[in-house]
């Protein structure tokens, strides 16, 4: 079971990965029912230890998400831009940060991040979905190789040094892919 959740995983961030974009334009609420659930599932975890509650905040946070994301588009590139704000905070702070410190770190970049992902729309989405993409995939490697459930590897956000690397290169490497195949698709759509 733990493998056939990570190969789900891998084959999720690399959608994400390498078509985040199109992913976006083509499925937005099943977009939003993915970020809703994860981020869902983040803040039950913050609360709660049990599988139940965690199970309640993906179904919650997933329909949520899809609604928002189906219905009101402009909510999409904040809430993109905020997870990629708390993902920033994450791997710039020490694992001791702690208390209002901690908490004013993740409300700042979340909310300059969610302010740069209104303003520079196709860039940020194509920039958050090659993070998340990358940060899966990794996350599912580390599953397979550690034995660590890749939802504790996401919950803790606490990369060794290669692992952050492998996310840094498979996040460039999916920027680069989703913007070179986008101007493709423009140039045969004229």
């Amino acid at each position: 079971m733990l493998y056939l959740s990570a190969v789900l995983i891998i084959i999720a961030g690399a959608i994400l990965l390498f078509a985040g974009w199109r992913a976006y334009k083509g499925l937005i609420a099943l977009l939003g029912f993915v970020i809703g659930a994860i981020i869902g599932v983040t803040v039950m975890a913050l609360f709660f230890t049990s599988i139940v509650f965690s199970i309640v905040g993906i179904i919650i946070g997933g329909i949520v998400g899809a609604i928002l994301f189906r219905f009101v588009n402009f909510a999409v590139f904040p809430i993109l831009g905020g997870m990629v704000g708390i993902l920033i905070a994450q791997a710039i702070m020490s694992p001791t940060t702690t208390g209002f410190l901690y908490w004013l770190i993740v409300i700042i970049c979340a909310a300059v991040a969610a302010i740069l992902g209104l303003i520079l729309r196709k860039v940020f989405t194509v920039a958050a979905t090659s993070l998340i993409g990358a940060i899966l995939i990794v996350s599912a490697i580390m599953q397979i190789v550690t034995g660590t459930k890749a939802l504790e590897l996401l919950q803790t956000m606490q990369f060794d040094t290669m692992p952050a690397i492998g996310i840094f290169i498979l996040a460039v490497v999916g920027a680069i892919v989703q913007l070179s195949t986008s101007k493709k698709q423009k140039s045969k759509d004229k």
